[in-house]
């Protein structure tokens, strides 16, 4: 994930000019398709940088199987911390910012497909951290067996 988590903010940076930083504590490889993490990076930024006051920057944190984004906007209530990866779901507090509600569900989508989860919850100090966890690559389940 390390490698599409930079291109993705490289992606992100160039796009809007806002700062993005990645920072990785023991990533592990994880079993799922490239193209949607990829995704799921592009949505889960494009929202941050949505909820995020323009001079703050934006974060992307992998350790072991786990990424997250984390945002220094209003945060995600704790009654909506699961609803916001339902389609269309607008909390009371996102009803005049632009969009159609439907990026985290495409996130948790992709996501559960590949077996992995989803999570939203407070960051520490303000704002939002949102992101899933993949199961690890199994390097035995590739190997043909005998």
């Amino acid at each position: 994930m390390r490698p599409g988590a930079r291109e993705a903010a490289d992606r992100c940076r160039r796009r809007t000019g806002r700062t993005v930083t990645v920072t990785a504590d023991g990533a592990v490889p994880v079993r799922a398709r490239p193209r949607a993490v990829r995704r799921c990076l592009d949505n889960l930024l494009s929202n941050a940088l949505k909820f995020s006051p323009g001079d703050t920057p934006v974060g992307v944190h992998i350790e072991g199987t786990r990424l997250s984004v984390r945002d220094r906007g209003p945060g995600i209530a704790p009654g909506e911390r699961d609803a916001v990866f339902d389609r269309f779901y607008r909390g009371p507090r996102t009803q005049a910012v632009p969009g159609s509600g439907l990026g985290l569900a495409i996130v948790h989508d992709l996501v559960t497909a590949d077996g992995g989860t989803v999570f939203a919850t407070a960051a520490p100090g303000g704002g939002a951290e949102v992101g899933f966890r993949l199961p690890p690559h199994d390097r035995a389940a590739r190997l043909p067996a005998g």
